[in-house]
């Protein structure tokens, strides 16, 4: 009997061993797989991580898209303001010259020294306060002088003549020629010496002849 209990006592020590042992072998395997799952939500929070990066990475590339249309406007508008600019405008000088006026004829010879024919019909005389067109004479060719009864009068004591393409007396752009003689000051003086056409030095009468040059 005594053999048979301690066999009995055997049989049940070797089973809560074996219970035992069964009992942390799962607790290991528990633990195991809590680390695993731990190390797959470490994985899930890296790839996170590095999307912002990448969001980050084309908002750096758009910023740089902007940067650069900005530059392209900024230098179109450089262009604009360069091609847009007002320049001066020169005054038309055709290459017309006064020569002479014979006061007792009323005829005023003027010259054309341009490159290009001109015609004088059309064009205006000035003596303040009187104007006059000119009618009559046709083409001037390079290198030609021609004869031209004044339509306004001229008197060998003093006066003024200027030449115009029209009827804008003031302005520099359209005068042509010009002489004073007699005295300086004359009304229209200053627009030929505006117009780099006259020296403001009036010329003196021989006679009945004023000779400006040719």
């Amino acid at each position: 009997m005594m053999k048979r209990r301690s066999r009995l006592a055997l049989v049940l020590a070797v089973a809560l061993v074996v219970a035992a042992c069964g009992s942390d072998d799962g607790t290991d395997t528990d633990a195991g797989g809590q680390p695993d799952q731990a190390g797959s939500t470490e994985t899930t929070a890296d790839t996170t991580a590095e999307e912002p990066t990448g969001n980050q990475t084309s908002a750096e590339a758009a910023d740089d898209s902007g940067d650069d249309e900005t530059e392209g406007t900024a230098d179109s508008g450089d262009s604009d303001d360069t091609d847009g600019g007002q320049q001066a405008v020169a005054p038309t000088i055709l290459g017309l010259e006064i020569l002479s006026i014979d006061f007792d004829t009323g005829e005023v010879a003027i010259a054309n020294n341009g490159d290009s024919e001109i015609t004088l019909d059309g064009y205006w005389m000035c003596i303040f306060p009187q104007y006059g067109e000119i009618e009559g004479v046709g083409a001037v060719a390079p290198g030609e002088t021609v004869s031209v009864v004044a339509p306004v009068s001229l008197s060998a004591a003093g006066g003024e003549l200027g030449l115009y393409t029209s009827d804008s007396f003031s302005s520099s752009e359209a005068i042509q020629a010009y002489v004073e003689w007699g005295s300086d000051g004359h009304e229209r003086a200053s627009v030929a010496i505006e117009a780099g056409i006259w020296d403001g030095k009036a010329l003196t009468v021989d006679g009945s002849t004023l000779t400006v040059g040719g």
